[in-house]
């Protein structure tokens, strides 16, 4: 699990570790620094069963059905969040839910098995009722993350390495983006060949989704800070990252009608995809299994 949502005990150690303490070495130690050092103690006692109770406190759904989809595949994927407090995702890679889970863009995982991008799932899942109504997408991550743990046998770790990205930032003239009415439903998401329709997401999100269009890591280099409804149009195969050139300068997208993401991106949300190169911390897979019947 990432560092993010579980507490690492490992970090109290060193509170510990009795060299951090100068009265306990000093030969002139003091009745008042005795008593100093036995809070000390006692506090980083307080401390070390925090954290083992916080580290076994894990988040999960109340229950989560996991199913192969066996309905058309139109390329469509729905998630969302429905009365009654469900979580809900239909005909799904495994690919885009671990993706959506760790916070991953396309180009940073790597050593997963091929069938992870193929094969499709149905989620239905209850919320664990703390969450409230309307969780933020941060919020659904531990619970995805265990789902993936238990259901799919994930284990990973984590590396950095220099590659290609893009940077979305904005283009000259300034966002086309409509901002989103606090009282409208989401964040929602749905994806088509060739479309991208979003509700209430900010940037973080969006270039998420955008990332898996371009096929490498987007970073946010926007500094728009507001939640967005938008939707973007464009010839599917220009998702694909075609060539390093300019986003502005780019034709339609070979045997595509429309413009490829690039100059749908600047022309319908005046926003730029620049290309550079940037550290990146990679995801990689190190078991993962598909699930058993539920």
């Amino acid at each position: 699990m990432s560092g993010c949502y579980r507490y690492q005990p490992c970090c109290v150690s060193e509170i510990l570790d009795e060299g951090t303490f100068p009265n306990q070495t000093s030969s002139r130690s003091t009745t008042g620094g005795q008593l100093n050092l036995n809070r000390t103690r006692a506090l980083a006692a307080l401390i070390l069963a925090a954290a083992t109770f916080a580290a076994g406190q894990t988040k999960e759904f109340e229950v989560a059905s996991v199913k192969p989809h066996n309905g058309e595949d139109d390329g469509r994927v729905g998630i969302q969040i429905t009365p009654g407090g469900r979580w809900r995702a239909t005909n799904v890679p495994l690919q885009l839910l671990l993706q959506i889970a760790y916070a991953l863009k396309p180009g940073q995982m790597t050593g997963a098995p091929g069938w992870i991008n193929n094969e499709r799932y149905d989620i239905d899942a209850k919320l664990d009722e703390a969450l409230g109504p309307n969780p933020k997408p941060g919020e659904m991550q531990p619970y995805l993350q265990s789902l993936l743990e238990k259901r799919f046998q994930l284990k990973f770790h984590r590396e950095t390495k220099e590659m290609q990205v893009y940077a979305l930032v904005v283009a000259k003239g300034g966002p086309k983006m409509k901002l989103a009415d606090p009282a409208e439903r989401g964040p929602s998401i749905r994806m088509g060949m060739g479309q991208l329709t979003m509700a209430k997401v900010d940037m973080d999100q969006f270039v998420r989704e955008l990332s898996r269009q371009v096929g490498r890591p987007v970073l946010n280099q926007t500094e728009l800070t507001g939640q967005y409804t938008m939707e973007l149009t464009f010839a599917p195969e220009g998702g694909g990252g075609h060539g390093d050139g300019p986003p502005g300068e780019r034709g339609p997208a070979p045997g595509g009608e429309g413009p490829t993401v690039f100059t749908a991106v600047q022309e319908q949300l005046g926003l730029r995809l620049d290309s550079k190169k940037a550290p990146v911390q990679m995801f990689v897979v190190d078991r993962i299994e598909r699930p058993e019947a539920n």
